[in-house]
């Protein structure tokens, strides 16, 4: 077995050992470089039992204009790291911001003035839906790269929900231009869904709210269809809904995939500016946690939109949702079904990416067990082709919760997988040959919930970085008998040989979670 040698120095360790990638028997001249642990980061004297989730590592712009990682935690932490050495950007410790609700959602990051990167966050999840034990309510963050709060807002409930008027906000905010200016959008785990221009928090007027019908922690997606003055831009998100009447429209239990007009309602209140909507519990499916992606995946390059579901175990006395949680759809622009897949397990956010080299896409989506019976070793990731749906290849890899990435790790001209695994025993993250679909390389000694990030780095080199947690004693941060818990790490790997211009492919780069920094959830973005 091969062990990491990790050095030390305050919460940042340094990695000196290098982990060989194996060619592949089926691709000789597939040659991918060694990939050299750069430097970790242990978080266990912040986290205090509760780590890095679901919120993914992203890229952003530190105030000296250097590239951090910014993830955030469990216990309410924003951390941000140097992408180069791990340090922390902002004072002493890599803690940028704390909150007292969970932060699993993940950052979206744009550069509003200057040099230095804004990111905007949801605060709460699923443990703190409309408050935490203090009473302390989740919601929308702006914050600085250098820590400094820009605004923060709360998520309104209907005013007829007198039991949860502010619930929390778990679902990555999408950056882009609802009404002209630059703004933020974001579902709840409430029933309505907001947006508030990006530079002052100021509310969207056609999303202050957007009634939803239901929690979501969907991220959504954003889609522009036509050309010139023609091109209309549309949300694309998922969600779940109850049986009832609100504001004039009929739902149904179960979930739903949703093409809303940029627009929303138009300020008034409602659900008013739908497109269409594919009700996935009536076709076979469950609700939908998972984030929908977009690219020209049809005919003629015609936009279409894939996505995943999720599992809702029950919906009170009427006992489980009958739909299975394995599914994965691939819908046209006006919620038209064009083909589905069933896989082993839960299927988790697909993305889109040309894994054969040829210009054709292929959606890959990662499964897991975890949700429904707690088993970690049951997960798999899938290559559909994009078109028709026909499977390309799949690979055991255990659970896979964050969606995988894609980038060109070898100058091949396709793109390889990489993904992390709560499965210590396959690896914390695996690397996957897009082409044979077989694992190539893989780590050891952590677990991941969320979707890795790769990055053009400093040198010149393709750098990926991780984000999960391992099993540590952190003495009285666990606050158990025996001082042991879960403890947040990130880790960040560099591909020997490699080069940051095979990234600049936009069919075989799909780099973190939900595609770019703005988490457009677009190929074409």
């Amino acid at each position: 077995m091969r062990r990491f040698l990790i050095l030390c120095f305050g919460v940042v360790c340094l990695g000196v050992t290098a982990l060989p990638l194996r060619a592949l028997a089926s691709s000789p001249s597939h040659s991918l470089g060694s990939l050299t642990t750069s430097w970790g980061v242990s978080l266990g004297i912040y986290d205090a039992g509760h780590p890095i989730a679901q919120s993914s590592p992203v890229e952003v712009t530190a105030p000296n204009g250097s590239s951090s990682v910014v993830v955030g935690d469990r216990a309410g932490n924003l951390y941000e790291m140097d992408i180069a050495s791990g340090s922390p950007t902002v004072g002493s410790s890599p803690v940028i911001f704390h909150s007292s609700v969970p932060i699993d959602s993940t950052p979206s990051s744009w550069r509003l003035n200057g040099t230095m990167s804004t990111m905007f966050v949801g605060l709460g999840n699923r443990a703190v839906a409309c408050k935490a034990k203090d009473g302390s309510l989740g919601g929308y963050l702006a914050i600085g790269a250098n820590g400094q709060v820009k605004w923060m807002r709360l998520a309104n409930n209907p005013a007829a929900v007198t039991f949860c008027p502010h619930p929390s906000v778990m679902a990555g905010l999408t950056l882009g231009k609802l009404d002209g200016s630059l703004d933020v959008l974001g579902s709840s785990l409430g029933q309505s869904e907001m947006a508030f221009h990006a530079g002052s928090g100021t509310p969207v007027k056609g999303w202050n709210p957007w009634f939803q019908a239901d929690s979501s922690e969907s991220t959504a997606a954003l889609a522009s269809v036509g050309t010139g003055s023609t091109a209309k831009s549309y949300v694309v998100e998922g969600g779940d809904s109850t049986a009832g009447m609100g504001y004039g429209r009929t739902y149904q239990d179960g979930g739903h995939i949703r093409v809303i007009a940029a627009a929303g309602n138009k300020g008034v209140a409602g659900s008013g500016g739908q497109v269409c909507s594919f009700d996935t519990a009536r076709n076979g499916g469950q609700i939908v946690q998972s984030s929908p992606a977009i690219g020209p995946i049809f005919a003629n390059g015609a936009l279409g939109i894939v996505s995943g579901v999720g599992y809702y175990p029950n919906r009170g006395p009427q006992g489980p949702y009958d739909g299975p949680s394995n599914v994965v759809y691939a819908l046209s622009m006006n919620c038209k079904l064009m083909w589905s897949q069933s896989t082993d397990y839960e299927t988790s956010s697909p993305i889109v990416a040309d894994v054969t080299g040829t210009g054709h896409l292929a959606v890959v989506v990662g499964t897991q067990n975890v949700s429904m019976h707690g088993d970690v070793a049951g997960g798999s990731v899938y290559a559909f082709d994009a078109a028709t749906g026909h499977l390309l290849w799949k690979v055991a890899t255990g659970a896979v919760m964050g969606s995988p990435v894609a980038a060109d790790l070898t100058g091949a001209g396709y793109a390889d997988i990489v993904i992390g695994s709560t499965d210590t025993a396959r690896g914390g993250m695996q690397i996957i040959d897009g082409r044979s679909g077989l694992v190539v390389a893989h780590t050891s000694g952590f677990s991941s919930q969320n979707a890795p990030l790769i990055t053009a780095d400093p040198n010149g080199r393709i750098g990926i970085t991780m984000a999960g947690y391992n099993t540590g004693t952190w003495g009285a941060a666990c606050n158990t008998a025996n001082g042991r818990c879960f403890a947040g790490v990130v880790y960040h790997y560099e591909i020997a040989g490699s080069s940051k211009a095979w990234l600049a492919s936009k069919t075989t780069s799909w780099l973190q979670f939900h595609h770019d920094q703005a988490l457009t959830g677009n190929i074409s973005s």
